[in-house]
């Protein structure tokens, strides 16, 4: 099996079901995990839903309730891919995923991975750290131990656009503040190549407690050029 970005994330979480191994040998996933996206508790995307809701014209009377369902159903295309392009904003995609599934081989990546993903306005390590915090959950659930995470995670990526992404492209800025290319490798790994590592040690960890012995699990990472 293989899939790209959306794609990859719906073929590890198809992964996850043991009958699959009836029908595939193996997967491959492009710029994608079952965990490249946050999970977050509902109430916090429930305002985003809600501003959803209310813009699909037959349901904005009911966009408070707890019986959106039924309306929506009914709605037509056009209402809700229009209610959809007006609740999300592209400019700062990263911070406006705003329905992602909680979740309680193979795999790659490409050079420019979190260029989609990153803010184009030039951002201050405050103002980064903010929009950082904005998407990010800790472990823990304290807000301080999450604040000490990115004050650390800001000093492995520093304000220089040579180790930025696109990478290769050395002082290159394509027009764009330095802070483009800083906030793009920061969300590359974040959502496409740490949430890989994290499943693989899951995996493997679970495989060994299972059989009552340490495995190995083989993983083959590759770096997409074109």
């Amino acid at each position: 099996m293989f899939g790209e970005r959306s794609g990859a994330i719906m073929t590890a979480i198809l992964y996850l079901y043991p009958g699959i191994e009836r029908l595939a040998r193996g997967a491959i996933l492009q710029s994608g995990s079952p965990n490249s996206i946050p999970a977050f508790r509902a109430s916090r995307n429930e305002p985003s839903w809600r501003t959803f809701v209310s813009k699909v014209e037959s349901c904005a009377s009911i966009a408070n309730s707890t019986s959106t369902f039924p309306c929506l159903r009914n709605a037509s295309t056009e209402e809700i891919s229009a209610a959809a392009a007006q609740t999300v904003v592209l400019e700062d995609l990263a911070a406006n995923l705003a329905w992602t599934p909680a979740l309680d081989s193979s795999r790659g990546t490409n050079l420019d991975e979190g260029t989609i993903l990153a803010r184009q306005d030039s951002l201050t390590d405050q103002a980064l750290k903010d929009t950082l915090f904005a998407t990010s959950s800790s472990r823990s659930g304290s807000e301080s131990t999450l604040n000490k995470a990115l004050d650390q995670l800001l000093v492995q990526y520093p304000q220089n656009p040579v180790v930025g992404s696109p990478y290769g492209t050395g002082n290159e800025l394509f027009g764009l503040p330095a802070s483009f290319k800083r906030h793009a490798s920061i969300l590359g790994d974040l959502v496409f190549d740490a949430p890989g590592v994290c499943g693989l040690m899951r995996r493997r960890k679970l495989v060994s407690k299972s059989m009552g012995t340490s495995t190995h699990i083989l993983k083959l990472t590759y770096r997409h050029l074109e």
